[in-house]
């Protein structure tokens, strides 16, 4: 559906109690995955763990009563990330807020957003690529953070040909894509906060980091 979406982001919530209220979890430019045939077999269901931006688990506590899952499309596209809909069960519980207000679905469309909550002790795997917490792990090590305006990268393993990166502003706006390199320039950005995504061609395997880029 939609062809390959791979490359566009999400952001991830979710409210207890009302939509109105401040999400009890938040993370920032997701990539969508396809199903795992391994992982995800119910009716082509992904995973995505509740996890922070460096990849550790975030478990979140779900009082009894209303909560809400949704999606924050972040990527500017004709034909955004899609969301299967099942419309055998109408539950009159699906929402949308393009205009800065929480509407519920018009009664001619009827059916449920196919999204589950996994509760329980268990720690699920994502699917799709690996989101890595640090260079001992991915062979790639970002520094100075803060920056003035330009960042090094170090590998421990590897050619810098392997990889990719991508820069992302603090509202999930591509502010650069190119192979990566020995140096990172920020000199032409505004200070604020990035986010840098480094991902390897070979394995898939991807490491992000939070800039801070001071000016």
């Amino acid at each position: 559906v939609n062809g390959d979406v791979q490359n566009q982001l999400f952001n991830l919530r979710v409210w207890v109690g009302s939509l109105d209220s401040e999400p009890v979890y938040q993370r920032e430019l997701l990539k969508p995955f396809y199903p795992s045939n391994l992982l995800d077999t119910l009716q082509g269901f992904t995973t995505y763990r509740l996890e922070d931006f460096l990849g550790n688990a975030t478990p979140t506590f779900i009082p009894a009563g209303d909560f809400f899952v949704g999606w924050q499309q972040v990527s500017a596209a004709q034909l955004g990330i899609p969301v299967g809909f099942d419309i055998q069960n109408p539950c009159g519980c699906n929402f949308s807020n393009i205009t800065g207000e929480w509407k519920v679905f018009p009664a001619s469309v009827q059916g449920a957003l196919m999204i589950r909550p996994v509760f329980g002790m268990a720690t699920n795997t994502s699917t799709g690529a690996s989101e890595v917490a640090n260079a001992g792990t991915s062979g790639v090590e970002v520094y100075p953070n803060p920056t003035a305006g330009t960042l090094f990268i170090r590998l421990k393993v590897g050619d810098f040909s392997d990889y990719q990166m991508e820069l992302y502003n603090e509202v999930g706006q591509l502010v650069g894509r190119a192979a990566l390199g020995p140096e990172i320039s920020l000199g032409n950005l505004p200070g604020g906060v990035y986010f840098l995504r480094i991902e390897s061609v070979k394995t898939g395997e991807v490491q992000q980091q939070k800039i801070f880029l001071t000016k």
